[in-house]
This record gives structure tokens, sequence and C-alpha cells, in this order.
């Protein structure tokens, strides 16, 4: 009987520490997301940033729970005058203070991203943002999962705090991409590989 009135105590001990651990873990804290500058031509704009519903502003500070990056939605405008395919937002998470690893990046994106290796097909270039739309870009479930089990397999802790943002490569219909303010064409004899249009061949442009 003892035995069981012992084990009993234990498990009830044993609850309440992890309901409060996973109390503490969620508590709400202060986030950050940081704009980086502002880069050359930039195709698209961020219009709105919605997390939990509630819309909140580039680099100023907004407090969430641990789980925010789940609900993280961008409003995103083409601010160009073609067909955007695909097109990326870059979250860069810095490290710690006094670490020496390299911050981790992580891409958000609209459309396929297996067209930064490959041609589109015929049916995927009916399909995209046309000039003046706004689309969504946001995690899906399972990418959310990835997305934290990458961050955990390289030593960040659970409560991500800052995020640096950047964007990420936006493809054309015309199988051109805008990368770090330049435009790039694909190289005709390798798919996965860019040529700033400034190197390129006349031929290819």
């Amino acid at each position: 009987m003892k035995t069981r009135s012992l084990s009993l105590r234990i498990l009830i001990v044993t609850l309440i520490a992890c309901a409060f651990q996973t109390s503490v873990a969620q508590q709400p804290t202060e986030r950050l997301i940081r704009r980086l500058p502002v880069e050359e031509n930039e195709p698209i704009a961020i219009t709105d940033i919605k997390v939990n519903g509630q819309s909140i502003s580039l680099d100023k500070k907004f407090v969430e729970d641990d789980d925010w990056l789940r609900s993280l939605v961008f409003s995103v405008k083409n601010k160009s005058d073609k067909l955007i395919l695909y097109a990326s937002i870059r979250l860069q998470f810095p490290r710690p203070a006094g670490s020496r690893d390299i911050p981790d990046i992580y891409d958000m994106a609209y459309g396929n991203s297996a067209l930064q290796t490959r041609l589109p097909t015929s049916q995927e270039m009916l399909v995209g943002a046309s000039p003046g739309e706004t689309f969504e870009i946001r995690l899906f479930d399972q990418q959310f999962i990835g997305l934290r089990e990458f961050l955990t397999a390289t030593h960040y802790p659970p409560s991500i705090e800052k995020v640096d943002l950047s964007l990420g490569p936006v493809i054309f219909v015309d199988d051109t991409m805008w990368y770090a303010g330049a435009i790039s064409l694909r190289d005709p004899k390798e798919p996965s590989t860019w040529i700033n249009s400034q190197y390129a061949n006349p031929k290819q442009r």
C-alpha cells in the first residue's frame, strides 16, 4: 500500500513539474523581426506581417510564445511587370553573443522551390502572381516542424527571439531570376546554374 502511495506521489510531482516547465517554455517573450538593408530593384514588397492573426511591424518588438513562427504570415505584393512563379523571404537566425557558429538561414516561399534547379513546365508557367497582385507566404505545419527540427539540430534554443529578414530568389515567367539586387539568366546547358545578366552571352538575353 505504501509503495502504491509513494508511486502516486511521484507521478503527481512529475506531472506538476512537466506542467510548470511547459508554462515557463511557453511564457510570452519579446520577439523581433529585423529588416536587413533593402537591395536594388526588389521585385516584391512586404505589405503586412501577421503573427497569430495580429499585424506586427518590422524592426519593432512584439510579445508572443515560443511557437510564434508557426503562425507567421507575410502578405507580399508583386512590384514587377512580370508574372512571378516563385518568390522567397529569407530568414536568418542570429547566434547568441560570443558564439562562433555562423547564423542559419531558412527560406519561406511562394511557389515551387524546385524551379531554382529546373525549367518550369508549360502548366507551371500559367500559375503565379501577376503584376500588382498580393499573395501570402507562410509555413505549413510540416514546414514548421521541419524548421524546428533544423534549428534544434543546429543547436539553437527552443525560444527564437530575433530573426533577420531579407528577400530571397524571385523567379519570373520568362525564366529570369532576381536575387541580391541583380537579374540572372538560367544557363541553357545547366538548368540549376544562373548567370548574372551582366556577364551572360548576348545570345542568352
